[in-house]
């Protein structure tokens, strides 16, 4: 045990200290860790952090003995408040697992604790997702990239990585936009062969292709593009389609000035609420393909 972790332990009340650890007759320290919850739960304001570091300090020395607390305490703020909320235990706090697993192979900020943190709290990642749960024998999150962290929106990154591997998601998408948006040579060749019918994005296969095209300089190497790339493809990708049987009237068709008079004439004499208002501009729209 540290002489910093025992300092803190000193730093505690006894009746707090005796929750979860004991002293021997040489004044050697033994921490129970089964007993950190019941500890935090009887735990003051500001005693609460120090058992929680307590905790991290403690399998930085035993468990985690790859990961040097160097590492570990940049990360303490927001492991702070993460503890508080679901607790020490690993069916409750994924982060654990996440930290480590991931740790010894890249560097990790607060912020990006942050930003995973908060797209857990919004349901955008799950569980399984942190927890670093395997889908045919590989990490599924993005999360476990080191590269996503020099990204410069690496929220961004993950929400589009998760849009991505869905196919009823890829399947909506304007690829004839994204094909002439020209954003890169794979990018535009794997919106030719969606288009042209020769990937239907129908197999698992397929949308793990199409995912990993957009979000990788190449799908079989872990070198990501940039988020201003995935930005761009999402954009393109999100225009409406040209619908085939969409006939244009031009501005000066009596047809249309005709109807353009009518609607107006009729919303000037009605009742109509504004939701009313807004349901029937929406529904004009829609029958004359605008």
């Amino acid at each position: 045990m540290t002489q910093e972790t025992i300092n803190l332990i000193n730093s505690l009340p006894e009746d707090l200290r005796s929750v979860f650890i004991t002293q021997d007759a040489n004044g050697n320290y033994s921490i129970d860790g089964s007993k950190f919850q019941e500890a935090l739960d009887k735990a003051h304001p500001r005693e609460d952090d120090i058992i929680i570091e307590i905790f991290f300090r403690t399998i930085c020395e035993n468990q985690w003995q790859n990961i040097p607390w160097e590492k570990v305490e940049p990360l303490m703020p927001t492991l702070k408040h993460i503890c508080k909320e679901v607790g020490f235990k690993d069916v409750n706090n994924p982060f654990l697992k996440f930290l480590e697993i991931y740790l010894p192979t890249g560097p990790l900020s607060n912020e990006n604790l942050i930003d995973i943190n908060n797209l857990y709290a919004n349901d955008v990642l799950s569980y399984s997702d942190i927890h670093g749960d395997k889908d045919n024998g590989n990490r599924f999150s993005i999360i476990y990239r080191p590269e996503l962290y020099q990204s410069n929106d690496v929220q961004y990154m993950i929400k589009a990585d998760k849009f991505l591997n869905s196919a009823s998601n890829l399947n909506k998408m304007n690829w004839e936009s994204i094909y002439d948006g020209n954003v890169t040579n794979n990018i535009s060749k794997l919106a030719l062969d969606i288009v042209n019918g020769k990937n239907k994005l129908n197999s698992n296969a397929e949308v793990q292709d199409a995912r990993a095209t957009i979000m990788y300089k190449d799908k079989n190497s872990p070198e990501l593009n940039s988020d201003t790339i995935v930005k761009e493809v999402l954009t393109l990708g999100s225009k409406g389609k040209q619908n085939p049987n969409r006939q244009v009237e031009t501005p000066n068709n009596p047809n249309t000035q005709n109807i353009s008079s009518n609607i107006i004439n009729q919303l000037k004499n009605s009742n109509l609420t504004v939701d009313e208002i807004k349901a029937l501009l929406s529904n004009i729209q829609n029958s004359f393909g605008l």
